[in-house]
């Protein structure tokens, strides 16, 4: 299962919505949910994530915003 977020918009974006493996969530949802986080766009939002909620988690940060 993937566990879409993308803080700037409110509903599954269109090129994904056909996808029936993903689902979208709020950022706080979706980290609760995962085993694995993998961030791809520096949002904000990402940027403001208590990064203690990632302890348990395997994080893949290709924008460095946990570095």
């Amino acid at each position: 299962e993937i566990l879409v977020v993308e803080p700037n918009v409110d509903a599954m974006p269109p090129a994904l919505a056909d996808k029936k493996n993903a689902t979208f969530f709020d950022a706080a949802t979706a980290i609760d949910k995962a085993d694995i986080v993998v961030l791809l766009v520096g949002h904000r939002a990402f940027k403001e994530i208590n990064r203690n909620t990632l302890n348990q988690k395997v994080v893949i940060d290709t924008q460095g915003l946990f570095a």
